[in-house]
């Protein structure tokens, strides 16, 4: 599994699937590496525990115990399985991926430099993004291009939603 997720501790999540489908709570733990998250009271279990005596009790009185009996508790939930919630809305949204087009001269590096250009000349194969992007549920692309600008901006902006059209007519 991915070792990034993008829900995290303490955002609020829906319920997608299970018998607390619909139901909303705030994650109290993230667990990246098994792809699951925590969600306070909710897909609960019960867990039966026996009387154990407290270590470490002041020696005046008796043995103390903790008490004995069924508990309920928080299990993980697959991290496909929660939708992240708009905390203005309240409604369970999609998250996004921010996707940058460079030029197919610009070679890889650890310094992160980038060499942008126009969507659709660069070294990103749009025809196989874009049918991806929309089939895992993307309905809204925002076109922009990073400085430094080798056309005027308003004309960059132009050839990139011309080739957009373009793929998806």
């Amino acid at each position: 599994m991915a070792s990034t997720m993008k829900i995290k501790k303490g955002d609020t999540v829906q319920i997608l699937a299970g018998k607390d489908r619909g139901k909303q709570g705030r994650v109290i733990e993230a667990r990246p590496s098994e792809g699951r998250v925590i969600v306070e009271n909710l897909n609960l279990v019960k867990r039966h525990r026996k009387p154990q005596p407290i270590r470490d009790v002041s020696r005046m009185g008796g043995s103390q115990m903790t008490p004995g009996g069924i508990f309920d508790k928080p299990s993980p939930i697959d991290i496909s399985n929660v939708m992240l919630v708009c905390p203005t809305c309240r409604q369970a949204t999609r998250t996004g991926v921010h996707v940058k087009d460079v030029k197919a001269t610009t070679k890889p590096n650890f310094a992160f430099q980038m060499d942008p250009t126009e969507v659709g000349s660069g070294s990103i194969d749009w025809k196989k993004l874009l049918p991806a992007a929309y089939a895992a549920g993307v309905r809204d692309f925002f076109v922009e291009q990073e400085a430094p600008f080798e056309k005027p901006r308003i004309e960059a902006a132009r050839i990139s939603c011309e080739y957009l059209n373009k793929l998806v007519a």
